[in-house]
């Protein structure tokens, strides 16, 4: 009689380990493939408008005040519509440039962002003009990319 119940138990943790190692590697197949969904792109596939630089930027970002900087001290030289996007506490802040645009302009600056909100390599400032993505801010890379 107690080696029935007990080869019971044995079977009953047997089949509650080979389960838990099942559900284990189940979750581990999902979790990786969800990781590696996300692939950066350094170009975008929808050019954004050519006399258009947009810059997604946040506040008490070190790099993005001395873009900001950059912009007001070199401003007669930039010749593009700057569109400026910012992440704050209570949502995103755009300049008035943005509510000049044209619907299809406004959709694909929309679709960069939520791009960026899913892109764990992100980070500000990132500035875009034609298909080029310029992440971060270097003062020879930023007259490269304003004045040219």
């Amino acid at each position: 009689m107690y080696y029935i119940i007990i080869m019971n138990i044995i079977i009953i943790a047997v089949f509650l380990f080979a389960l838990a190692i099942s559900l284990f590697l189940i979750e581990q197949i999902f979790s990786e493939q969800s990781q590696m969904t996300f692939v950066p792109k350094n170009k975008l596939d929808v050019p954004i408008q050519d006399d258009l630089i947009l810059i997604l930027s946040k506040p008490g970002c070190i790099f993005c005040d001395k873009l900001n900087e950059y912009i007001k001290n070199n401003k007669k030289d930039i010749h593009y519509k700057l569109i400026l996007v910012t992440y704050n506490n209570s949502g995103l802040n755009f300049n008035d440039e943005y509510s000049k645009l044209p619907e299809v302009e406004k959709n694909k600056i929309n679709n960069i962002i939520e791009y960026n909100k899913k892109n764990p390599y992100f980070g500000f400032p990132t500035m875009y003009k034609k298909d080029i993505i310029q992440p971060g801010f270097n003062e020879e890379k930023a007259d490269y990319f304003f004045k040219n």
